[in-house]
């Protein structure tokens, strides 16, 4: 049998691991569950579950603990709880949990060869420096896998990996997203890399970088599991909502970033709290800036699903989306928002790009009414 050889390695220096790998390509877009990412996430996996920041539970935030691949790891993992790997990590969420997406970050750029963990070279010398800075050794990740001897686990799973990658291509249809979202902003991205563990909870995240001379984004998403039946529309609209906001944040940070100044300004400072509560959540957010382009692109994913759903599928999509960012995320006037962009998208008849002036307008007019 043949399998695909990707992995993130075959972005770096020309290596090709020898190990099953479980990866998907689709013309420019690639899905993948590597062999050192998911080994980290086995190793969250392990961490203490007592940790909190602020009111969140951060083993609950960045883990999916509801599975029975979650459970199926746990028992066989127990003997490993106390591995200095593990230690490290809880060391590292009890000072910030955003250090769980360094750490993300250390494990994509790393490849297994010959039983030991070599560098990748995938990120740009900045990004690699803020990991680098924030995350474990790359040599407590091999001596984890070496001692759990991982690479058996991985490939007993790679069949696991590879059909929650299927669906996650199936339901997301992330060439129809490229091709909109190219409609309506002026970026270009030559390759999406779509990262999956079946062990990641709900800090999705993405980064967009230059890889082979090539305009490229990662988006490290959680799989689509809890979205059983991949026939029904409204469906997959839900679970493009977890892939779309990532991938559509390589469209709007960019336009956002001409006018940063502004955005701290309309909705940071005195006026954040106009916009975010102040609840747990907000620590993710901490400038005006962040907190538009969260409004923004939710918006922007609600437009997209009005493509291609009916009138009544939209509705039930809307009200779970409006539900999730005012009441779970803190974000209470998207309702709001979203409206506002909805009838300027209906009305102009032009690119979202082209509408950042007038939302710019709306939100500060929204100063003297709130």
């Amino acid at each position: 049998m043949k399998f695909f050889l990707f992995i993130v390695s075959c972005i770096s220096a020309g290596f090709i691991t020898a190990q099953p790998a479980a990866s998907i390509k689709d013309g420019s877009v690639y899905y993948e569950t590597p062999l050192a990412y998911e080994a980290m996430h086995v190793a969250l996996a392990l961490t203490d579950t007592n940790v909190y920041s602020g009111s969140i539970n951060v083993h609950a935030e960045v883990l999916d603990t509801s599975s029975a691949y979650y459970k199926e790891v746990q028992q066989q993992f127990q003997p490993f709880r106390n591995h200095p790997l593990v230690v490290a990590l809880n060391e590292a969420l009890r000072k910030d949990l955003l250090r769980y997406a360094q750490n993300i970050k250390l494990a994509y750029n790393s490849s297994w060869q010959n039983g030991e963990l070599k560098e990748n070279n995938v990120y740009p010398l900045p990004m690699k420096m803020l990991y680098q800075s924030q995350s474990v050794s790359r040599k407590l990740l091999e001596d984890f896998m070496q001692a759990t001897r991982f690479e058996t686990f991985y490939a007993a799973h790679v069949g696991l990996y590879t059909a929650a990658l299927q669906k996650v291509k199936t339901m997301a249809d992330v060439h129809k997203q490229q091709q909109w979202l190219e409609q309506q902003f002026d970026a270009r991205y030559q390759q999406y890399f779509i990262v999956v563990s079946p062990l990641m909870g709900s800090t999705n995240f993405t980064n967009r970088m230059r890889i082979n001379k090539q305009e490229s984004c990662i988006m490290y998403v959680a799989d689509a599991k809890k979205y059983a039946d991949s026939n029904n529309a409204i469906n997959n609209a839900l679970y493009t909502g977890i892939v779309m906001t990532e991938i559509d944040h390589n469209y709007v940070n960019p336009v956002s970033d001409g006018v940063e100044k502004q955005l701290d300004k309309l909705m940071g400072d005195d006026n954040r709290k106009n916009w975010m509560k102040p609840n747990a959540v907000g620590q993710f957010y901490g400038s005006g800036y962040k907190i538009f382009n969260e409004y923004m692109t939710h918006a922007v994913y609600l437009l997209y699903t009005a493509t291609l759903l009916d009138a009544a599928s939209q509705q039930v999509v809307e009200a779970n989306r409006i539900n999730i960012m005012k009441e779970g995320r803190g974000f209470h006037r998207f309702d709001a928002f979203y409206a506002m962009l909805k009838q300027l998208n209906a009305s102009k008849q032009v690119p979202v790009q082209a509408l950042y002036k007038e939302v710019m307008d709306w939100c500060q007019q929204q100063q003297g009414v709130l």
